[in-house]
């Protein structure tokens, strides 16, 4: 950029060229890193989405199950324990 802006500083048309290049990749890079970063949102986001959905066979039923018992098992012992004291 710097030689398209002066014009005196580089008279040699080889490093002119060089230098646009230059500038052009750069900015080629700066787009491909944004549209990476952006497809890697998305997908971070859709992964988050998905795991907060349960899998079919997960377990979780059979664990739900198995905290209500106990919990149920151990409000029946406390009505058993405050019973016989009357």
């Amino acid at each position: 950029m710097h030689a398209n802006l002066i014009g005196t500083d580089f008279q040699n048309r080889g490093i002119l060229i060089t230098m646009n290049m230059l500038f052009v990749i750069a900015v080629c890079v700066f787009f491909v890193k944004q549209y990476q970063t952006y497809q890697r949102k998305n997908e971070l986001s859709l992964n988050q989405k998905k795991s907060h959905r349960l899998p079919v066979n997960s377990g979780y039923e059979e664990a739900l199950t198995q905290v209500v018992d106990e919990h149920r098992v151990h409000r029946q012992d406390k009505v058993i324990e405050g019973s016989s004291g009357f």
